[in-house]
């Protein structure tokens, strides 16, 4: 039960991280919009920038929340086969639909590796902020690697929950 807690502990911090980074990330593509649109139509100052930064924001808050979707239900998913099948199999359904998601995650982690590998070799950089390009590419592998590590906890939860019903638990 000790380890259990933990790692409940530890799965809310991740959230609380994964939360406010991403909702700092959302206020930060809100913000840049909102007043470079502003500054547009008034005429008062331009912020070319704006949309290169905008859209950078945003890529990184979908690759950082989308795990937090996934454990959450939030994301889309077609559960009319599992809910036909008997505890058994929806626990193998379960199984195999996590085998599915880790193959996924484990080819656009190591794509999205390769792909970010290259832009530290070639040293390109964005071309309105001067960032380096491999920095916005790293959000792909990290993204993933948090998709898959939620993945894996969900999963994990619901055959707990199967499990529970099947010993007669509820």
């Amino acid at each position: 039960m000790r380890m259990e807690a933990n790692m409940k502990a530890f799965s809310e911090w991740v959230f609380r991280v994964e939360k406010g980074v991403g909702g700092f990330l959302l206020l930060m593509m809100l913000s840049f919009v909102f007043f470079a649109t502003i500054g547009r139509y008034t005429g008062w100052y331009n912020m070319a920038w704006s949309d290169e930064a905008s859209r950078y924001c945003m890529i990184w808050s979908v690759f950082i929340l989308a795990g937090l979707s996934a454990f959450q239900g939030q994301m889309f998913s077609i559960d009319i086969v599992s809910e036909k099948l008997s505890l058994k199999g929806q626990k193998i359904f379960a199984i195999i639909r996590l085998i599915f998601m880790f193959a996924f995650c484990l080819f656009a982690m190591i794509y999205g590796w390769n792909l970010m590998m290259h832009q530290v070799r070639i040293g390109q950089t964005s071309p309105s902020l001067k960032l380096p390009m491999w920095f916005m590419y790293s959000c792909v592998p990290l993204g993933c690697g948090l998709l898959l590590a939620h993945y894996v906890a969900l999963v994990w939860k619901q055959i707990s929950e199967i499990d529970k019903k099947l010993r007669g638990g509820g």
